[in-house]
């Protein structure tokens, strides 16, 4: 299916007959399904903003399933998906794909239902025990690999991930903990950061609401940031953006001795994934080996951990 396609199954313009092809076609080509995925969030995001509007099927008081195209549809503006040629990950969050259901009033739920499970890739700042406790002084400022955080200026897609991935995690740290001073210049540098990728209008104007609502509390601020993350690692390496979360976490788990940190299941698979990654050099593989090796008695070998998350953010995100 190219995007018009997509866009006309969105727009509800496609015929019956169109619609149970294009839905056939959905439940066995996953790359098309996120799109629809994608573009669905993406309409969403922009209700109210360009001219995108769309009644809530929810709250019209019926569901995709009840649907018998009637003339009541809920109206969308199409908006051209983002390009299929960035790396994009094999599952979304149920959620997309039953939210591109509503749009498009087709049931598709079961699908979305079936690409779920996994963990969000890059969610490590979930797993300090003392997140809470927010960023230290000037952590926000630290620089832990070539260049000045934000300049946007040219890197290798990898590293780009990595970069983008920590700090994600230390902008899900501070909005936890309520600081409104590093959400403002986090989100500040992500926005830097995604504005030169193709298609990444929405996700920085995801970053710039943020940053404009830094000062607000957690419990309405955390899921703004949670959904930029799930936006976020749909644009680069999820591989890359996971052990660049993972990193920037394992540093502050460090300076903490947060043991719990180490011994959690997604981060021990998180190790386990870089330490097969093909396209890791050798000094980072050597990294990640004395990190494993460090972090698996029951008492880490602290001395031996310090420095080394760094060093391993420094590789892979220069």
């Amino acid at each position: 299916m190219d995007h018009n396609d997509l866009a006309r199954l969105l727009d509800r313009t496609l015929s019956e007959d169109e619609r149970g092809r294009a839905l056939a076609h959905l439940a066995d080509f996953d790359d098309d399904a996120e799109v629809l995925g994608d573009a669905a969030y993406l309409l969403r995001e922009l209700e109210g903003r360009d001219g995108a509007t769309v009644e809530d099927d929810a709250a019209a008081g019926h569901t995709p399933a009840d649907d018998a195209d009637t003339g009541t549809d809920p109206k969308v503006v199409p908006l051209r998906p983002p390009s299929t040629a960035r790396t994009r990950p094999r599952r979304l969050p149920a959620r997309w794909l039953a939210l591109a259901a509503m749009l498009a009033g087709v049931l598709l739920v079961p699908l979305a239902l079936s690409r779920s499970g996994s963990r969000a890739p890059g969610d490590f700042a979930s797993l300090l025990t003392s997140r809470n406790t927010g960023l230290p002084a000037d952590w926000a400022d630290t620089v832990r690999w070539g260049g000045r955080r934000g300049s946007g200026d040219a890197v290798v897609d990898t590293a780009l991930a990595a970069r983008l991935g920590a700090r994600q995690v230390d902008l899900e740290i501070a909005a936890s903990a309520g600081q409104a001073d590093a959400v403002s210049r986090i989100s500040n540098d992500l926005e830097a950061m995604v504005g030169g990728m193709p298609g990444s209008g929405p996700l920085a104007a995801m970053y710039r609401d943020i940053r404009s609502r830094a000062g607000e509390p957690a419990k309405t601020l955390v899921p703004s940031v949670r959904d930029a993350r799930e936006s976020l690692v749909l644009y680069v390496d999820k591989d890359y953006f996971s052990l660049g979360a993972w990193a920037e976490a394992a540093s502050l788990a460090v300076r903490r001795q947060d043991t719990a940190f180490f011994h959690a299941g997604p981060s021990r698979k998180t190790l386990e994934r870089a330490a097969s990654l093909p396209s890791l050099d050798d000094e980072s593989r050597g990294i990640v080996d004395v990190i494993r090796t460090a972090s698996e008695p029951d008492e880490p070998d602290w001395a031996r951990l310090s420095g080394q998350p760094d060093a391993l953010l420094a590789k892979i995100a220069s």
